[in-house]
């Protein structure tokens, strides 16, 4: 039985809403039958604008004797209104009376049993919280922190005396659990917490002035209570015996599980609440002393929690680590984003609470053989970027930043100080040996890639900008860069001796002395079996392969750090076009240095590769390119050789004689592989060579264009693949001239589909396809039907926004150019209304000097006068646009200067235009 709303309300309703119809479409909503699904969302369309609509749902949600499934439809559907209806601006708005209603009612809910109901009843709190507070519910904030401490277990008062808590206690549904965790005042609690983070969440996110004052003003007010709650919650899961003991008795364990979690729910709530209150709500260089108190109470429970986590997750009894290693995991990362959010946002206040500490633990955690052992994946990159932030922040770098204010000068002093104490010359030996030994390392994950789907890892390696987020690796690079950059004069000699050892950079005496030694080197990578140089089984893999993979990702890495302190032409001839060819005593080069090797050309092609030197690269990828290597160094090669002709120094003529082997191999490769990712990276690595090479790609080229025929049909569902194909026969035209008509029975079907606005695939293809359109009329010899009907598709496009119909611009001149008796016969009504149309003040100044000059084409090119008679109205409406005194002075010019051809070829035209224009202002000549 579902209440119906109160006599007030109901009296002032214009559409009378029956419950149990209501009831029934929630009803079918929930069914397995589509077609009542259907039904039943198009009958709540026309319901949701009627008034009383969300106060049923809201009571359809708490009727406790329904069907969970059905109040969690209702609670979805009243979120969906209450995202479109709220607002007072917003078409069918709710009436403010049933808006008093819902709000009186709302925080009666906060007893809900459900926990996923709970949830979705504090998401909607938090969306009206942001529409109405702090205006039109001032008290919304001030009752639900009355409701916390009432119902929080460090309130020792009776209930008899917390007149919030015992309202919702009457109300709430029947709960025979007696047990702490269990009762309907821990449950009120939870809502309560779970409420004030929503409704926290959504003002967070406001951005106004005013807003944020009050969001600031709200921290001051809340954070204590908060911060009280999240501590005193961690304390109880810190302190209790779980992880302590190796066995325990059934029921006992059953109920620590039960309270831990219940204790580790509210504690995760409130940090996320503190998280929210820290990131938005204080100001940079303003003392507060609970937030100083947060801070160090974060880093003083970091270790207990740590080491909390570790006793649950190596525990012989194993349901404490299923339990709980994913919520400590958690919890532990928000420890260090809240730091790490603090320093970002408030970085001088940082520096007195907490910067020494967090370097240290830092340091403890991720540089240490015990910390690494005790943390896990995520928090090292968390704690690596945290560290990489302090090190990269400009407001703890004297030379970049100069302070006035004495305090905060005197506060980066101590900053710079600090950094110079934790990163001293020999800690900084030991990280980057550390970053080295084991974070730049391959990982597992990657091998396995490589091994199981080497296309998708091309495709994701470095392409993501953000990797160092969430990946290990990636995090690391990061690290190690940062570190280069700021401490140059420290960690280059650190990088450089690496690289010494690993790849013999500096020249041996003699030739006998470089073969003696990487005959011991061959001799180690036999110790753990015959060597394999396409092995990539890590446990397989020598650890000499594994760092020497990684001191070259170092050189890659640091390229432009290191030019001053690394001749890489010597580097390149001496060791690592050897190492690749196997030559000088070097055993077959593995293939995970092969494409290191690879990478590392890349990276240091445009800084400091001679030359004469570029040759030997040329030969080297085109044995690289061979259908009989590892996929991955293939597509390496060939991003690699983009990476040498994408270069200042490139010489074409030096090139060329590699160019039919290059160009036939990266076409082989273009046909062998599969994924859509890369068929358009060697795509456009083709299409890059054709572009450098230009004319001398002539002879070769029909190998490509004979396969994007078929290409394209392949890619019907992949429109970027069609958009890389579009691009390459801009390429091949522009390449080929007018010897590019051979390919227009495929290339005019393509722009017409690419340019064909009632096409959805146009949205992918209109600018690349319009490129290609008017690179093709350049190099036509003469107009053809194809050609001719293509230009029915430029009608709809004049009217799209500026790069469009620019483009469309330089079409019309192309067309005008090639053959303008014919575009005129054809189309030339169109070109007049559409001309008369664009002409007026409405276009912006650029775009109609820019139109003005497609117009001036048309009247250049010879067509027996026929433009002066068929524009005569653009004409005449142009001289009209001249007499306007507020006319720019160069439109005004442009618009005289259409007379000029009449004037010159066709005097009687001439006339009559100038009729026309006198009796429009109502004068005779």
């Amino acid at each position: 039985v579902i209440t119906k709303p109160s006599p007030p309300y109901h009296a002032s309703r214009t559409i009378e809403m029956e419950n149990n119809i209501l009831l029934e479409i929630i009803q079918k909503a929930c069914s397995q039958n589509a077609v009542e699904v259907k039904e039943a969302e198009a009958k709540i369309q026309e319901l949701e604008i009627h008034p009383g609509y969300c106060l049923n749902l809201l009571s359809i949600v708490s009727n406790y004797s329904l069907n969970t499934n059905m109040r969690f439809m209702a609670s979805s559907c009243l979120k969906n209104a209450i995202d479109k209806y709220w607002r007072k601006t917003a078409p069918n708005s709710i009436k403010e009376e049933e808006r008093m209603m819902l709000k009186n009612q709302f925080l009666q809910y906060l007893n809900e049993p459900e926990l996923k109901l709970a949830r979705q009843m504090s998401v909607i709190l938090g969306k009206i919280a942001r529409f109405d507070l702090p205006l039109q519910w001032p008290d919304l904030i001030t009752k639900l922190i009355q409701i916390l401490q009432e119902s929080s277990v460090l309130s020792q008062e009776p209930i008899s005396s917390k007149p919030a808590l015992g309202s919702l206690l009457s109300i709430a549904p029947k709960n025979d659990n007696t047990d702490n965790i269990n009762s309907q005042q821990s449950i009120i609690h939870n809502r309560s917490l779970m409420a004030l983070h929503q409704i926290i969440k959504s003002l967070a996110s406001k951005r106004l002035i005013n807003d944020r004052k009050i969001f600031e003003q709200l921290s001051l007010n809340i954070i204590n209570l908060i911060l009280e709650l999240a501590f005193y919650y961690l304390h109880k899961c810190l302190n209790d015996s779980l992880g302590e003991m190796d066995s325990y008795e059934e029921t006992f364990l059953t109920k620590q599980l039960q309270e831990h979690s219940f204790y580790l729910d509210q504690a995760i709530i409130c940090l996320k609440i503190l998280h929210k209150l820290v990131l938005n709500g204080f100001k940079d260089n303003v003392d507060n002393m609970t937030l100083s108190q947060l801070m160090t109470n974060l880093i003083q429970s970091f270790e207990k929690t740590l080491l909390k986590y570790n006793r649950l997750v190596n525990s012989a009894e194993k349901r404490l680590g299923e339990y709980f290693k994913e919520k400590y995991e958690y919890i532990i990362v928000l420890y260090v984003e809240i730091l790490h959010d603090y320093q970002e946002t408030c970085p001088f206040n940082f520096i007195q609470t907490s910067m020494q500490e967090c370097f240290s633990l830092i340091l403890q955690v991720c540089f240490t053989a015990q910390g690494k052992a005790h943390s896990f994946a995520k928090l090292i990159i968390q704690l690596m970027n945290f560290m990489k932030s302090m090190i990269m922040c400009d407001k703890y770098k004297q030379r970049l930043v100069k302070l006035d204010d004495p305090q905060v000068q005197q506060k980066q002093l101590k900053a710079i100080e600090i950094k110079e104490h934790f990163l001293t010359r020999k800690n900084l030996q030991q990280i980057m040996g550390i970053l080295f030994n084991e974070y730049l390392l391959m990982t597992d994950e990657e091998l396995e890639s490589w091994r199981d789907a080497p296309e998708e890892f091309i495709n994701e390696d470095g392409t993501s900008t953000d990797a160092w987020k969430y990946n290990y690796r990636a995090c690391a690079e990061t690290l190690f860069q940062a570190f280069v950059h700021e401490y140059h004069d420290q960690v280059v000699p650190i990088v450089v001796e690496l690289l010494e050892t690993y790849s013999k950079l500096k020249p041996v005496e003699s030739r006998e002395a470089f073969v003696a030694e990487n005959v011991h080197i061959v001799q180690n990578l036999n110790q753990n079996g015959a060597y394999d140089s396409n092995q990539l089984q890590k446990s397989n893999i020598d650890l000499y392969i594994l760092l020497k993979d990684a001191s070259y990702n170092c050189g890659s890495i640091a390229a432009w750090e290191l030019v001053s302190s690394i001749d890489f032409d010597i580097w390149f001839t001496q060791a690592l076009l050897p190492e690749l060819k196997g030559l000088n005593g070097y055993p077959p080069c593995h293939i995970l240095i092969k494409r290191r090797i690879l990478i590392l050309i890349s990276n240091w092609v445009n800084i400091k590769l001679s030359v004469q030197y570029r040759p030997s690269v040329y030969e080297v990828l085109c044995e690289l390119l061979q259908s009989d290597q590892n996929v991955v160094i293939r597509l390496q090669a060939c991003l690699t050789l983009k990476a040498v002709m994408d270069d200042v120094h490139f010489e074409k003529e030096t090139y060329l004689p590699y160019l039919n082997y290059h160009f036939g191999l990266l076409c082989q490769l273009l046909k062998e592989v599969e994924e859509c990712d890369t068929k358009i990276k060697v795509l456009s690595v083709l299409s890059f060579l054709v572009e450098r090479v230009d004319v001398h790609i002539r002879p070769y080229c029909n190998q490509l264009a004979d396969y994007l025929p078929f290409l394209w049909q392949e890619s019907a569902n992949y429109n970027m693949l069609r958009c890389s194909i579009v691009t390459a026969f801009h390429h091949i035209v522009k390449s080929f001239g007018a010897q590019s008509v051979s390919y227009h029975p495929f290339l005019v079907p393509v722009i017409h589909y690419s340019t064909d606005s009632t096409n959805p695939a146009s949205v992918y293809l209109l600018e690349d396809g319009l490129e290609l359109w008017n690179i093709a009329i350049q190099n036509s010899l003469q107009m053809s039907n194809d050609l001719l009907n293509l230009f029915a598709n430029i009608k709809p496009l004049l009217d799209r926004d500026t790069e469009i119909w620019k483009l469309c611009l330089d079409i019309i001149d192309s067309y005008v150019i090639l053959d303008a008796r014919q575009l005129f016969q054809y189309y030339g009504d169109f070109l007049v209304n559409k001309c008369c149309d664009l002409l007026s003040d409405r276009i912006k100044i650029d775009a109609l000097l820019r139109f003005m000059r497609t117009v001036g084409q048309m009247f250049e090119v010879p067509a027996d006068n026929i433009q002066i008679r068929l524009f005569e109205p653009f004409i005449v409406k142009a001289i009209n646009m001249s007499m306007n005194t507020e006319v720019y002075p160069m439109i005004m010019a442009m618009c005289l200067s259409m007379l000029a051809r009449p004037v010159l070829e066709d005097g009687q035209q001439f006339m009559k235009i100038i009729e026309k224009c006198a009796q429009m202002r109502n004068q005779s000549l």
